[in-house]
């Protein structure tokens, strides 16, 4: 079969000695390499039959290594040992028309790096925000006419962004997870920045949102529209201590134990 091959690569090619000179465009097959040496099944628009091809990686090494395998239906470049067809190698992947950078602003090329992987975990460093970002994303994926085609299910329809996010730059360190489903619809965020350490969670249905806040002043827990219980088991002891302490209620203020001391 690899003589046969060469026979057809000679004809078709118009080159007698059977070498591939330079790099061939291609399409990944199939990546689940039965050999475990991280191989590809590519497709080359000359051939009728596939190769598997070594992937050419950042490092690489017993067990160790960077681990990036080109999907089925990416686009890749190969190269040839010595031009030789049956040792194929794949070193890069393409971007085409159909399928787009991650990144497509105008600015991106210049001041973002990131990894985005199939299913939208998200890694950006930002130099013109000099900040880094880590996201993660769920899809959603939507057909029409037949063809489907995934996108991020990443803002709500007020353009509130919906996803899990840790967002770091020198001034703040932001972590955030997603709104639920209808079970959990809630939102949490822990927030540091200059002015302290704030967690903050959200619930839509109810309009209930509560917050924690640790600063130079002092610690706040701030309840909007729900309750703010302080609670110890197992004959614990809750102790209040301070230079002054003030109890208001704008309506009933109970007062139970047995006894009640004062003074």
């Amino acid at each position: 079969m690899a003589l046969e091959m060469l026979e057809r690569t000679s004809e078709e090619t118009n080159n007698p000695d059977r070498r591939i000179t330079g790099v061939a465009v291609g399409q990944v097959l199939d990546n689940t390499d039965v050999l475990t040496m991280g191989r590809v099944q590519i497709q080359l628009p000359w051939l009728d039959m596939p190769l598997w091809a070594r992937v050419a990686v950042l490092m690489a090494g017993p067990n160790r290594g960077t681990f990036f395998i080109p999907q089925p239906g990416d686009e890749v470049l190969v190269a040839f040992n010595h031009g030789d067809i049956r040792e194929p190698f794949v070193i890069g992947s393409l971007w085409n028309g159909v399928d787009q950078p991650p990144a497509t602003g105008l600015g991106d090329a210049v001041s973002k790096r990131l990894i985005r992987t199939p299913a939208g975990l998200e890694l950006e460093f930002d130099d013109k925000k000099t900040s880094v970002t880590i996201t993660i994303k769920q899809q959603q994926l939507s057909t029409d006419g037949g063809s489907a085609s995934a996108s991020d299910a990443k803002a709500d329809d007020k353009g509130k962004e919906t996803v899990p996010t840790i967002f770091l730059d020198s001034k703040l360190i932001k972590l955030k997870r997603a709104k639920g489903d209808k079970e959990d619809d809630e939102e949490q965020v822990i927030k540091i920045d200059k002015d302290g350490i704030t967690i903050k969670t959200k619930k839509k249905d109810e309009k209930k949102e509560r917050e924690v806040i640790l600063n130079k002043d002092g610690i706040t827990l701030k309840v909007k529209k729900g309750d703010l219980i302080l609670k110890v088991e197992d004959e614990g002891k809750l102790q209040l201590e301070a230079e002054r302490i003030e109890i208001k209620a704008k309506s009933d203020c109970a007062i139970k134990g047995h006894p009640i001391r004062l003074n």
